[in-house]
């Protein structure tokens, strides 16, 4: 619970100092994210937080994210870092609400110890596989509005994602007692723009 809260207060000190550094006669650092993101879910964590970029007029997302699990879900905790790329397919406006599905990936790594990047010597042979690193499929729709009135944060999304791991998705198309709910997942996200 307690990295839960770590990782709210620092979408929060980041949303203060990226959104102090802001102004709009002056052109933006290139390093500066355009974004904050925090998810629910998502085989990238519990909870997770980082930030982001809309990079070539917004067709594309690019994401750095810090994923936890807490040892209540399960039976260690779980680090990842992982990086997410979203692509939009169209926007359409409806309500003053910008609606747009998109598909992407993801890459990542898990760091607290409890997957292997190479094998023991003591496994056989090309049996099993690293379980370390691990892509991602999603597609999600995405609702994009402005907030005008805001202080710091000039917009802001809420998305939802249904989304499969790579080895899950092999297992899925190569054996029949693997069915589709037991592959895919859904994740709950926000981004906060400044």
């Amino acid at each position: 619970m307690k990295h839960t809260y770590l990782l709210l207060i620092l979408l929060i000190i980041s949303l203060n100092l990226f959104s102090q550094n802001r102004n709009d006669s002056v052109k933006k650092n290139i390093f500066m994210p355009d974004y904050v993101v925090t998810q629910f879910a998502g085989n990238i964590g519990y909870i997770s937080a980082g930030f982001g970029y809309d990079l070539f007029h917004s067709a594309m997302k690019a994401e750095l994210i810090y994923g936890y699990v807490p040892d209540k879900y399960s039976p260690n905790e779980i680090h990842t870092i992982t990086i997410k790329t979203v692509f939009p397919l169209i926007r359409k406006q409806i309500f003053g609400i910008e609606i747009s599905p998109y598909l992407g990936m993801t890459s990542s790594l898990e760091l607290g110890g409890n997957s292997m990047i190479i094998l023991p010597d003591y496994y056989p042979e090309d049996y099993y596989g690293t379980n370390a690193f691990h892509f991602t499929f999603l597609g999600g729709l995405n609702f994009h509005t402005k907030l005008p009135h805001a202080q710091h944060i000039h917009s802001m999304d809420f998305y939802c994602e249904t989304l499969t791991v790579d080895n899950s998705f092999w297992y899925f198309i190569s054996s029949k007692e693997v069915k589709a709910n037991m592959v895919f997942s859904i994740d709950l996200g926000a981004r906060f723009y400044f």
